[in-house]
């Protein structure tokens, strides 16, 4: 790996394996970040990356569905390895304009595995997916990296249909693969229509809280700096042609996890006036087709790479807590 391109290297989780990436001591190579700059895309998650970097990082604004310019992109920068983070990925705005969704994950995926084709330098490309290509988990043992694929929203479908187009193109024209598939991550400069940062700026403004119907839903935890070792895990020591599940073992209702969230705020700031600020939290009625549990297996990861989560979902819900209490200037309508 001597030239890697990130897409969507201005997003969430994209920015913070930029950072993990150039901070690597055992990855030398350059940086090249694609992104569109949507309103996901923040270029204030690189501050400073650049001067740091001392060449090793390019950025280049761009989109991924552009078919002329992402071949350009690869060659004049001689990519030999993708990291795919780009994709629209808010599941509410999927079910109201589900074209997004297909028009960047799953066309804008096509148009990247064919320009890794087209290269001459045999490039690897490797997928960030989710956990919810597998669905509703609720009465099911948890899912490994063979169960099928099962999703229920717009956006758990583009990305599954990404996923196995991308092995489709492995199995059909030998291209090199690898996937991630990774439970709900969070950590300080998530977008506030995300779940946790929506409580914790809620939270910090002592507005109400609004949760899903009865709350019950059950997800995974991965904080963000775990999510981006394990990509890094996985391009320098995984088998190419293999998925694998980034659980955290951390598994909370909504409503447990929104209360933690409401906690760390307390903590941080001290309590609010009005009493603890989990006080604040209400149900809503619950959006369409809203899956009750995910649950995934993580233990491919662990045997074969070595890979178990480092920061603790209480840890890392405090340092969540004080960066959006730091910054909560950045959040103001």
């Amino acid at each position: 790996m001597q030239n890697l391109l990130v897409t969507g290297g201005c997003g969430f989780l994209g920015a913070d394996f930029v950072r993990f990436l150039l901070a690597e001591p055992g990855f030398s190579g350059r940086v090249v970040n694609l992104d569109k700059l949507t309103y996901a895309g923040d270029l204030r998650r690189l501050s400073g990356v650049a001067e740091q970097a001392g060449g090793r990082y390019v950025f280049v604004h761009g989109d991924i569905c552009d078919q002329e310019a992402v071949p350009r992109l690869l060659d004049l920068h001689e990519v030999d390895t993708i990291v795919h983070f780009a994709a629209e990925s808010h599941v509410d705005r999927s079910i109201t304009s589900p074209g997004d969704f297909v028009r960047t994950n799953l066309s804008g995926t096509y148009v990247l595995l064919q320009a890794a084709l087209a290269s001459a330098r045999n490039i690897r490309v490797h997928l960030v997916s989710t956990d919810e290509v597998y669905g509703d988990r609720e009465g099911l043992s948890d899912a490994c990296e063979d169960t099928a694929m099962h999703p229920s929203s717009p956006y758990a479908a583009t990305k599954a249909g990404a996923e196995l187009l991308a092995w489709a193109y492995g199995r059909t024209y030998g291209l090199r693969l690898t996937a991630s598939r990774s439970s709900n991550v969070f950590g300080p400069f998530q977008h506030e229509e995300k779940f946790l940062p929506m409580v914790m700026r809620n939270a910090i403004r002592n507005k109400p809280i609004g949760l899903y119907g009865d709350g019950r839903n059950v997800r995974q935890w991965l904080y963000v700096n775990d999510h981006s070792r394990a990509v890094w895990k996985i391009l320098s020591g995984a088998r190419e042609g293999r998925a694998y599940n980034l659980g955290s073992g951390t598994r909370l209702t909504n409503r447990e996890a929104a209360e933690a969230a409401c906690d760390a705020v307390d903590s941080v700031l001290g309590p609010s006036p009005g009493g603890p600020r989990r006080n604040l939290i209400r149900c809503v009625a619950d959006r369409p087709g809203h899956d009750r549990r995910y649950a995934m297996d993580g233990s491919r990861a662990e045997c074969e790479l070595g890979f178990r989560p480092e920061v603790s979902f209480s840890e890392g819900i405090l340092r969540s807590a004080a960066w959006y209490a730091d910054n909560a200037a950045l959040f103001e309508a």
